[in-house]
């Protein structure tokens, strides 16, 4: 789609050096953010593509929780003090930043696919492996590490794959 026929060469108002800032002088149409998503308009594809997104976001949303509402068992079965509980999620959170960086290296060179199906692997076993514990602290963070891992290279690559859904005129 074009833009609207509004949108003018040179905006009203604008000095010689602000056309040059903007780039209003090199030929082409300057348009606003504003005109760009009244061009694109809403349709049927983005109606399909918002409970998509929306089943995304809240599926990540659980997974993260999950250890948040596990912090009371956490606390009991480890005698957690406040420091320790606050540790337990920043090595969750730390994991899945480094989920995040991973994802795109890997993704480069194996697939998709493949980083789901490992990121998958790597939850479940960190999730399973949380009742093998005992009573260790160490191997507490080692799980919530490791989870957070999953958790990022999952959630990272699905993102990825659901914009590519969107078609090249739609994608911003």
């Amino acid at each position: 789609q074009t833009l609207p026929s509004r949108i003018e060469q040179h905006p009203p108002g604008t000095s010689s050096s602000q056309q040059q800032r903007y780039g209003a002088t090199s030929g082409g149409p300057t348009w606003t953010v504003d005109d760009g998503i009244a061009a694109v308009d809403v349709g049927p594809f983005q109606y399909k593509y918002f409970p998509l997104i929306a089943l995304v976001g809240f599926s990540q949303s659980v997974v993260l929780s999950l250890p948040l509402l596990l912090m009371v068992t956490f606390t009991c079965t480890f005698n957690l003090s406040h420091l320790e509980q606050g540790l337990t999620i920043a090595v969750l959170f730390s994991g899945n930043i480094s989920g995040d960086l991973v994802a795109g290296l890997i993704c480069d060179r194996s697939g998709r696919r493949v980083v789901i199906i490992i990121g998958s692997w790597v939850l479940f076993l960190s999730s399973l492996s949380l009742l093998f514990l005992g009573s260790y602290y160490f191997l507490l963070l080692w799980s919530c590490f490791a989870m957070g891992h999953g958790i990022g290279l999952c959630t990272f690559t699905c993102i990825i794959m659901i914009s590519e859904f969107a078609t090249i005129e739609t994608r911003s």
